[in-house]
């Protein structure tokens, strides 16, 4: 395969476990019909996956988290504030907001400030960010008394939206929210009464949402630029919700938006979102849409598999003792439901962190829409962080775990909210274990959640078929909000009866298991493979998602005729983390193949 134009060109041939995927970086003068000159290289290889869009959208099933990704700071090593939800503008530029910190940059504490970020997680090296205001654009929000609860573009105008807090730990109060605007680039601020880098009014008869229920609201996202594809009335609409005690919606004419005029805004009043008769211009009247959890958050569509995607979260660090991290996953058809709960994982002891405040981003979701990642903000380091969610809407096998092969431990019920008949306990000393047996149709990446109930962290070995997969982290399950969570992971199964065993690998005390579930991800064996900088000559870097249960070799030649001269460049077992290998040459052609095994 060639291209014609400056860009590198590549050669991916779709292979499977134990040969060798290949492809070519050449600067040269070719062409392939139905591809434009210039055409860069990553959206070739993610045509190899088609993506779910070309059938009729299907619910997604199942999800696991990946590893979180530390955003840089350019000052003090790392950034520094929290809530951190993102706005990818129309000229492809990402604008971040940030509440009570430091920034980027190292300036002045705020609690509000618009941010900008180049790069991406999946290449963790290309992070990089800017603090704009207060920052380089100017300084009109500083000294804000207000904290920002999302960002979004819409038609070349940045909408904030903010609000006035009661930082009550325990008791936090947020209220008197407002939309302000800007027209460039976030310097000067316009709020709702006409107001230049004015905040608006703190008080319930003059804000834009006078009531306690739209203390913490942000928009409904789409994509690049606020551009929403023909659904749920997304081209003539623009939709926001609130999320605090519970979860709400409103609506504005997109061609009303840029008024600011609160009076244009309808509020959901139950039913079908599509009619008319479901909205309102009374926020009195507004109602709850039902959610299996709520928490400050953005709903995001994706457009690759046609469904909406909402994150919520449980934690305050600030809390005696402090209330640990579970982030969750939500899907649904539509911005009004119904919404399913996908995954329910307290990330505490595996992450070491206690992450607040997560919000996906459109701008990051992979072609075939079953990678996104989302921003969460870290206590620490106390700043912008990234985890990857992976998505599936394969068929999702259960098998509970009284009915698996429990070698010292007994089953039992008296923990409320198990599934099932009732759950393993006593598993609590070396070697004990719990072992469940699953026909695998297809080999390939499968995500895999199990639940438990602890009363302190632990750890649990993964074991397939015998060999181990690592040591789990588990956190302490049961917080003031939860008894049971999950933990999620992803791995390579092969075809035929696998065998996936949890074993405890010390003696720190009881875990209870409930079930484990797993569903097919993919069957390629090096997803989430990203070329970078792509025409610079001699020089060649990737980065891909290698998954637990493979061994992976890259080898690097500049001559296909001479087979003898492949160079070893490296070869590592995966644990799971985003891997980016480089090489560079005096030779403007270069090959390079990647070779996965069990």
């Amino acid at each position: 395969m060639e291209l014609k134009g400056t860009a590198f060109a590549w050669h991916f041939q779709p292979v499977f476990t134990g040969v060798w995927k290949r492809f070519l970086l050449k600067e040269s003068q070719m062409s392939v019909p139905g591809f434009t000159t210039g055409l860069r290289l990553v959206s070739l290889l993610l045509a190899i996956c088609p993506p779910a869009c070309f059938s009729a959208p299907s619910p997604v099933t199942f999800a696991a988290f990946g590893n979180r990704i530390i955003a840089p700071g350019l000052s003090s090593g790392t950034s520094n504030g929290d809530t951190w939800d993102a706005a990818w503008s129309t000229n492809d530029s990402l604008f971040f907001q940030h509440n009570d910190g430091t920034g980027f940059n190292n300036g002045a504490y705020v609690h509000d400030r618009i941010c900008r970020l180049q790069g991406t997680p999946q290449n963790p090296p290309s992070l990089a960010g800017a603090d704009l205001n207060p920052g380089i654009l100017g300084t009109s929000l500083n000294g804000s008394p207000c904290y920002s609860t999302g960002l979004y573009e819409v038609d070349g105008v940045l909408y904030h939206n903010v609000c006035y807090s009661q930082q009550i730990p325990g008791a936090w109060v947020f209220h008197h929210t407002s939309i302000i605007k800007s027209l460039d680039g976030g310097k000067t601020w316009i709020n709702h009464l006409g107001q230049v880098n004015v905040m608006p009014p703190d008080n319930t008869n003059q804000c834009m949402f006078p009531s306690e229920s739209w203390g913490e609201v942000n928009f409904v996202k789409y994509g690049r630029g606020g551009a929403a594809p023909a659904v749920d009335n997304a081209q003539t609409y623009v939709y926001l919700c609130a999320a605090w005690a519970d979860c709400r919606l409103a609506r504005v004419a997109r061609a009303d938006l840029p008024k600011l005029d609160s009076t244009k805004f309808q509020f959901y009043t139950g039913g079908d979102g599509m009619l008319d008769s479901s909205w309102t211009t009374n926020i009195a009247r507004s109602v709850a849409v039902p959610t299996p959890s709520v928490a400050p958050t953005a709903m995001v569509y994706n457009e690759a598999l046609g469904r909406y995607l909402m994150t919520s979260f449980s934690s305050d660090s600030w809390q005696q003792p402090p209330i640990e991290s579970t982030l969750r996953v939500m899907e649904a058809p539509h911005p009004w439901g119904p919404w399913t709960l996908l995954l329910d994982e307290n990330v505490n002891n595996l992450e070491g962190d206690n992450l607040t405040w997560a919000f996906l981003m459109p701008k990051f979701t992979s072609a075939d829409g079953q990678k996104m990642w989302m921003s969460v903000a870290g206590r620490s380091p106390y700043g912008l962080q990234f985890m990857p969610i992976f998505l599936t809407t394969q068929p999702v096998h259960k098998q509970e775990a009284e009915a698996a092969t429990v070698t010292g431990g007994f089953v039992t019920n008296s923990v409320p909210g198990y599934s099932g008949t009732g759950y393993v306990s006593g598993l609590n000393s070396i070697g004990k274990k719990c072992e469940f047996a699953f026909l695998i149709q297809t080999a390939g990446v499968y995500l895999i959640q199990f639940r438990y109930d602890t009363s302190a962290y632990r750890n649990l070995g993964l074991y397939v078929n015998g060999q181990s997969r690592g040591t789990l982290k588990l956190g302490k399950s049961e917080q003031v909000y939860a008894t049971w969570t999950q933990l999620s992971l992803v791995t390579w199964l092969t075809a035929g009866t696998n065998v996936i065993g949890l074993q405890c690998v010390d003696s720190l005390g009881n875990i209870n298991l409930d079930y484990l579930a797993l569903a097919l991800y993919s069957t390629n064996t090096v997803p989430g493979l990203t070329l970078n900088s792509p025409n610079v000559p001699g020089s060649a870097a990737f980065n891909f998602d290698p998954i637990p249960g493979l061994t992976y070799t890259v080898d690097w030649n500049t001559n296909l005729a001479s087979p003898q001269a492949w160079q070893r460049l490296t070869n590592f077992s995966s644990m799971g983390s985003t891997v980016g290998v480089g090489q560079k040459s005096a030779s403007p052609v270069g090959f390079l193949r990647i070779k996965a095994q069990p």
